[in-house]
């Protein structure tokens, strides 16, 4: 008697290419808010009040941009209470670059499986549309444009992480995937992915250009060879900011393509990044069950620390306790769990003065009747690195 053939092992990798060739790729609608509101930016006569009822027509994107227009980076030091204020103060193209991004977030920060991947792709795509912004300003260009193919030249991420999450849970025998291998099988794919987008929301030709060009950019690359340039300095600065809990104008010769002014720029706007972020997220959906194996433990060389630590934003529903500092990170814990690759303002009660800053969750792991929590610092301005590498050095050593 012949024996049946044992089904072949599942491929994560090959399961997800088969899905991309043969068009079941499931992309989220290209925003309606946006593109109402891109229509009536481009009309010569428009009102600020055809822009609110567009905004207002969708509530979470009315309560992102409100959140975002109050962050540093945009309010500039004002208070930002209504619509109105916010398009009169902003501008009505400004307010479309927003309105877009707050919508968007609502696809990359829904729960899944792969939640924090995704939510970790979204950062960076946040962080570059900004950087563009401000590269396009200094280089003359088009902003609204480079804001766009910032924002949206790797949300190929994204959708890629999306379709995991979708082949995932249809096969719960597979086991919890390491996010290493994850990244680097969305590396190879995302390009492609993001082709599709830009062919089904039907984008002009300098994001299909943007997409499939911004790894191997070189001067004067293509017809759009100048946005192109833009969008691939902005990823290297993204990739210090992964790496790094400060960048300074220093730091950022090693992204070749800026010149000195362009540094000490973006040096300067790279502290009110956060917040930003932050505040196109919202409320954290609850956690769903996670598909990732378990982060491994930042490397050693913490000095112990004790103090209380408040979570400014979000709001959390108790206190924290500082346990442990390291040179780019500290150790926490709390009867609450906390988002992997969730970013939280952080107030740390430390003498002579409490130490406000932004962080990034990189461990969340049941402790006792709670949780032990790693965090890393994100995007600290001078001052808040200055405190910080006192603090630091301030502890003894185990």
């Amino acid at each position: 008697m012949v024996g049946l053939n044992p089904d072949p092992p599942f491929d994560l990798e090959e399961a997800l290419v088969a899905c991309l060739r043969v068009g079941k790729l499931k992309l989220p609608p290209y925003p309606a808010v946006a593109l109402r509101l891109s229509a009536i930016a481009r009309k010569d006569d428009y009102s600020i009040a055809e822009i609110v009822a567009a905004i207002s027509a969708d509530p979470v994107t009315a309560a992102g941009v409100l959140r975002c227009a109050n962050s540093a980076f945009f309010s500039r030091g004002a208070k930002i209470t209504t619509l109105p204020q916010a398009v009169g103060w902003l501008g009505a193209q400004e307010i479309v670059r927003i309105s877009l991004a707050s919508a968007l977030a609502a696809t990359t920060t829904s729960a899944g499986g792969l939640q924090a991947l995704k939510r970790q792709a979204w950062h960076g795509s946040v962080a570059s549309a900004l950087i563009c912004q401000e590269l396009a300003r200094l280089r003359v260009l088009n902003i609204e444009e480079a804001f766009l193919c910032g924002l949206l030249h790797d949300f190929g991420w994204v959708v890629g992480i999306s379709l995991l999450e979708e082949l995932l849970a249809q096969r719960p025998e597979v086991p919890a995937q390491d996010a290493a291998h994850l990244s680097a099988m969305l590396s190879r794919l995302h390009v492609e992915i993001g082709l599709v987008i830009a062919a089904r929301w039907n984008l002009p030709a300098v994001f299909s250009d943007v997409f499939s060009l911004h790894h191997d950019a070189t001067p004067g690359q293509g017809a759009h060879g100048s946005v192109v340039e833009v969008v691939a300095a902005s990823d290297q600065v993204v990739a210090l900011l992964a790496h790094h809990s400060s960048v300074s104008a220093e730091e950022l010769k090693r992204v070749s393509a800026l010149t000195r002014p362009e540094r000490e720029a973006i040096a300067a706007i790279l502290p009110d990044i956060p917040a930003v972020i932050a505040s196109f997220e919202g409320t954290p959906p609850k956690a769903a069950p996670s598909k990732l194996v378990e982060p491994t433990p930042l490397p050693d060389g913490f000095r112990p620390l004790s103090a209380p630590v408040k979570i400014v934003q979000p709001a959390a529903r108790g206190d924290y306790s500082v346990v442990g500092i390291a040179s780019q990170s500290f150790r926490m814990e709390g009867r609450w769990p906390l988002t992997l690759n969730q970013l939280v303002e952080c107030e740390l009660a430390v003498e002579p003065a409490p130490l406000r800053l932004w962080a990034k969750v990189v461990r969340c792991s049941p402790q006792g009747d709670g949780f032990g929590l790693e965090v890393k610092p994100f995007a600290l301005n001078g001052a808040a690195l200055k405190q910080w590498n006192s603090l630091f050095r301030a502890q003894s050593p185990v």
